[in-house]
């Protein structure tokens, strides 16, 4: 993850939180609907836990800012939480039932993205459900427009850049949508291999 926006949100992370509204939890409970009952399932990014408790339970969120986490302990008394990145998420492979992120992956470079989406792929069984969103658009850097917190990194994607690189990464993307300046995908882990080509890469043999 950027470390600068980690920092952002270790500084102003309650007042972030203090200005967003849970527009999702419909989603959210319907994604938990997806995944078996008794099947842990994650939250990718989990922030102020604005959405974990209605992804079901057992849950697990994963933020890589400990205010984040201590605000979401604040929302999901049981829920388990880990301090950790989604470029390396520190879980074995094929022991999660479901992701959910919300507005997490957005902080990734776009040519970090694919590793990083095959590293989820590695953690999850197949046909485990996930539900994404991220800002459509072309914009990466960290003076975005409108930004109220200031400083964060941020990458939009295309939605058909989006699709293609879920589709790298190991998925079947069952939906995809565009709202306003969101995009949103719902997938299911692939029984496929996820490309594993890094950027930068000058010879693949």
């Amino acid at each position: 993850m950027d470390r600068s926006t980690i920092d952002i949100y270790e500084e102003r992370g309650a007042q972030w939180a203090e200005r967003r509204r849970p527009v999702r939890r419909a989603d959210a409970l319907a994604f938990g609907r997806r995944v078996a009952p008794g099947v842990v399932r994650i939250d990718l990014g989990c922030g102020a836990g604005r959405y974990t408790a209605q992804l079901g339970r057992p849950v697990i969120g994963i933020d890589a800012s400990r205010t984040m986490l201590d605000l979401c302990r604040h929302q999901v008394p049981s829920g388990l939480l880990v301090q950790g990145d989604l470029e390396a998420l520190p879980f074995g492979p094929r022991c999660l039932g479901g992701g959910w992120a919300n507005m997490s992956y957005l902080h990734l470079p776009r040519v970090r993205l694919p590793l990083a989406l095959a590293d989820l792929h590695r953690v999850l069984v197949v046909g485990a459900a996930l539900d994404l969103q991220v800002l459509a658009g072309s914009y990466e850097g960290n003076a975005l427009p409108d930004d109220d917190v200031g400083g964060r990194f941020f990458a939009s994607w295309p939605p058909d850049r989006f699709a293609d690189v879920l589709v790298g990464a190991g998925f079947d993307v069952t939906g995809l949508e565009v709202d306003g300046d969101v995009v949103r995908a719902r997938a299911v882990r692939a029984r496929t291999l996820a490309d594993i080509v890094a950027p930068g890469l000058r010879l693949l043999m």
